[in-house]
């Protein structure tokens, strides 16, 4: 194979790994905004069942919000949208901190 054409090989296998690259993060984004948005639709549903999502840490909700996000990107506002925070719950901080204790950092399931 001649110089010239190892040199177009190359140029065409190059164009098409960058095509490929571009429709791969294309197909990533795509699949994060799917998955933001079937969480989101799926969360409503849930909490007219009396079901809902509980931030049970010590954290305020801003800094939770800014965690999530890095964490997970910014479609995670569909999810914070139906997210209540044991912080804002009508109750003293006894109770709160005796609800943490109860949920074990959420990994007591009863």
């Amino acid at each position: 194979m001649s110089n010239f054409a190892e040199a177009a090989a190359v140029d065409a296998m190059a164009d098409k790994i960058a095509q490929l690259e571009s429709q791969v993060a294309h197909l990533q984004l795509q699949l994060e905004n799917e998955r933001a948005a079937t969480l989101g639709a799926m969360l409503g549903p849930l909490r007219a069942r009396e079901i809902v999502l509980l931030n049970i840490g010590s954290d305020n909700s801003s800094k939770l919000v800014e965690r999530l996000s890095q964490d997970f990107g910014p479609h995670v506002d569909e999810v914070v949208r139906h997210l209540f925070d044991l912080n804002h719950a009508p109750c003293s901080d006894q109770k709160r901190e005796e609800f943490r204790t109860l949920f074990n950092k959420g990994m007591t399931k009863f």
